[in-house]
């Protein structure tokens, strides 16, 4: 019994080392944010007339409407890999 039960607690020590690290991916994830194809932002930018700070408010507003605390400086056409390795890694 000795040996089981620290099989099961060492089981879930593991469980909830994972836990911590899913939880800080998630809170700490960034959205891709509003960039066009190309992962810029020329487009917003031309139709707020050049504009800056409104293509930079935005940005800012859509990513805290899906409910991130911002989102990458800077992107291609899609979003870091990085994103998917660090979640496979703390799923695996």
């Amino acid at each position: 019994l000795t040996t089981v039960g620290k099989r099961a607690a060492l089981w879930m020590m593991d469980l909830v080392m994972d836990y911590h690290d899913i939880t800080f991916l998630i809170d700490s994830m960034k959205m891709r944010g509003v960039k066009g194809t190309t992962g810029t932002q020329a487009s917003y930018l031309a139709l707020f007339d050049g504009d800056h700070e409104k293509v930079k408010a935005l940005d800012a507003k859509i990513a805290e409407k899906f409910g991130f605390d911002g989102s990458l400086a800077v992107t291609g056409q899609t979003y870091t890999r990085k994103i998917d390795s660090r979640v496979a890694a703390a799923l695996s």
